[in-house]
């Protein structure tokens, strides 16, 4: 028995909610920002979570950074989230990260093109990339 809820609990109570409000205004950057953070906090309340229950899963990550990290290449649209997340939380990020962050600034962070909100520095629509991280942490097992 643990002490921390299971991630696919959390996801049901953070995740979804936050998907379904930013989907109900798709050009707010408030929505967007506060779903961008809710994906992010989701790796590290799941590092937590597999440190005391299965710390098997969590391969050489000895950290929530390093958990992010190994995730990367199974799910690159959460390192958009982090970046999102950070710049929203710090408004202006200045120490190195690895891997290099392309967002630094919460100012101007996105845009609105064809009728959709994009996340300038990665030329990219923010839906898909979030709906992407969100069915990564969906289909994540406790």
């Amino acid at each position: 028995m643990t002490k921390w809820t299971k991630p696919s609990d959390r996801f049901k109570q953070d995740l979804e909610p936050a998907l379904a409000d930013y989907t109900n205004d798709p050009l707010c950057e408030r929505k967007a920002n506060i779903l961008a953070s809710a994906i992010d906090r989701h790796c590290d309340w799941t590092y937590v979570y597999l440190r005391d229950t299965n710390p098997s899963r969590l391969g050489d990550a000895k950290n929530e950074k390093q958990f992010l990290r190994q995730l990367l290449p199974q799910c690159q649209p959460l390192q958009i989230m982090n970046e999102l997340s950070d710049a929203y939380h710090h408004r202006e990020l200045t120490k190195p990260s690895n891997p290099a962050r392309l967002i630094t600034e919460s100012t101007a962070a996105y845009s609105v093109q064809d009728g959709a909100l994009h996340i300038q520095k990665w030329k990219k629509p923010f839906l898909p990339e979030a709906i992407t991280a969100v069915d990564f942490w969906r289909n994540f097992k406790d």
